[in-house]
């Protein structure tokens, strides 16, 4: 967080998104959407989930709904898993998402690119502008 602070205070808003999409395009690139699986999931639009490197269908809609009502449980029981996030996006879990998530400390917050796939289809990437953290149930 005080690094990604840092970042744009030094090159500027700007920069930074341009530099965090450019990120988003090689992620892609080296994960072509033909090579994988994409989960079906809720919606039309090909994301790309860069934490867990996996493809899935959805849209902006329902992705900011899931951080919303994601924080809305952090707000009323302090904390919530990254699980339950994938949960909200009609996601499984991966091997390590039960064991990572967000408390009251520091609430989910999304970033978004938007790039071309390989293949041509639009598609929204998103990161953790917020990451998720270990033991996030135990600051209580």
């Amino acid at each position: 967080s005080e690094y990604k602070d840092k970042v744009v205070e030094k090159i500027g808003e700007k920069k930074e998104v341009a530099i965090r999409d450019e990120i988003a395009e090689e992620r892609i690139a080296n994960n072509p959407v033909s090579e994988t699986t994409v989960i079906s999931s809720l919606g039309d639009v090909l994301c790309y989930d860069m934490y867990a490197g996996r493809y899935f269908t959805s849209n902006m809609e329902n992705i900011k709904k899931a951080q919303n009502d994601l924080n809305y449980q952090i707000i009323n029981h302090n904390y919530a898993s990254l699980t339950e996030f994938y949960s909200l996006l009609g996601l499984r879990g991966t091997k390590m998402s039960d064991n990572l998530g967000w408390n009251t400390e520091r609430l989910l917050e999304i970033s978004f690119s938007t790039i071309m796939s390989e293949d041509g289809r639009p598609c929204i990437a998103i990161d953790f502008a917020v990451a998720p953290i270990p033991d996030f149930w135990k600051r209580f």
